[in-house]
């Protein structure tokens, strides 16, 4: 029996990169990723596990969709309270 096997990483790829100062940036990727995918999951009421099959460039165009939506449907309300605050 193998306990383990020689020349393997126990890091993923998330812990192979570096900032300029040597601190891992894996870390700090792997929480951004999570968010992205809580964000989507949450405002297109589908399943988290769905949004991670995603690929990156789509996550990307979902979420800039998604802002864009939000920024439209902001600027209708801000709209529409003005108008009642002028009548």
């Amino acid at each position: 029996m193998i306990l383990s096997l020689p020349f393997v990483s126990h890091l993923n790829f998330l812990f192979q990169h570096f900032d300029e100062n040597n601190n891992p940036t894996g870390q700090k990727r792997f929480k951004e990723i999570v968010e992205d995918c809580w964000f989507i999951s949450k405002c297109i009421n589908t399943s988290y596990t769905d949004v991670q099959q995603i690929t990156p460039l789509e996550r990307k165009y979902l979420i800039d969709i998604i802002k864009e939506s939000n920024r439209l449907e902001k600027e209708e309300w801000n709209k529409t309270i003005q108008e009642s605050k002028n009548k």
